[in-house]
């Protein structure tokens, strides 16, 4: 029995490899491709098909000035769409949060793991995290206008305390999550600490990271259009404002309509890349795949 738990290590080491081989990994990306096609995106989109009609319904039998339909939106959405100097803003406003959320992946993702790991990190954080987690971020918009004035740094920065923040609360409690015979199981095998993080306990709590990622992703474009409108109304929030002062209906659902499909796409892009990194949780076969 002794000889055979010797050969283990190596058996389980030598599928490790091989696992890593180009056509396994592209595989594997093509089943997480089928998965997020089946199981995300043609849901959501059947989803969003039942809403529009919905609200198309909704909008013909009430007839109310502040309900414009489904479909005179979509063609305001396209007559914006039209236009070079919104197709920029849109841009410009993109770029902000993907700026932002990259900022806050690092930031959150650090700070989170950190206080995962380490309770002496988790209590220097704990509190300014669940001040921040609580707290308004647009209590603190007014801070970041006074130390950085009407720049592009005061707009990331309102996107970084949205997003980063609930990043950083689930990198926290994905770590912490992890089971404790798991931890030990790397030693057994005489790997480092640092080895067992990395390859086991970090690895076991990306499931639960990208969560964090997942929402992080809603916080930091609903951080872009906060930013937007009551710091500089500039990009969409300059948009939303004129639409409001207007009291144009249309276009001020057509603003968030065009915010919702952005939010969409990220959050999609997030969910495929989360069906890759974490194949092993989403297979059928209890992740042997």
């Amino acid at each position: 029995m002794a000889g055979h738990s010797v050969v283990t290590a190596p058996a389980l080491a030598s599928d490790g490899r091989e696992d890593r081989i180009g056509p396994s990994r592209w595989s594997r990306v093509g089943r997480a491709a089928l998965r997020f096609l089946r199981e995300e995106l043609l849901v959501s989109l059947a989803a969003l098909a039942v809403g529009a009609m919905a609200w198309q319904l909704v909008a013909v039998l009430i007839d109310a000035a502040w309900l414009p339909t489904f479909s005179s939106v979509i063609s305001h959405c396209r007559d914006l769409l039209g236009q070079a100097q919104f197709r920029s803003a849109l841009r410009d406003s993109i770029s902000d949060v993907l700026v932002g959320y990259g900022i806050s992946v690092v930031l959150g993702g650090v700070i989170g793991i950190g206080m995962g790991l380490n309770r002496y990190i988790d209590w220097a954080f704990v509190y300014y995290l669940d001040l921040l987690l609580f707290i308004p971020p647009i209590v603190t918009a007014p801070i970041f206008l006074i130390i950085f004035g009407l720049s592009k740094t005061t707009l990331l920065a309102v996107i970084v305390v949205f997003a980063s923040t609930v990043i950083a609360v689930n990198c926290k409690a994905a770590v912490e999550g992890v089971d404790e015979s798991l931890r030990e199981v790397p030693r057994v095998f005489g790997a480092s600490t640092l080895q067992a993080i990395v390859r086991v306990q970090l690895r076991a709590a990306l499931p639960l990271v990208f969560t964090g990622l997942y929402l992080g992703v809603g916080r930091a474009v609903k951080g872009m259009i906060i930013g937007q409108l009551f710091i500089a109304v500039i990009g969409l929030g300059a948009y939303e404002a004129r639409f409001e002062q207007a009291f144009d209906a249309d276009g001020i659902w057509s603003i968030a309509l065009i915010v919702v499909v952005a939010a969409l796409v990220l959050s999609w892009v997030v969910r495929f890349v989360d069906g890759i990194v974490n194949h092993w949780a989403y297979s059928p076969n209890g992740g042997s795949s």
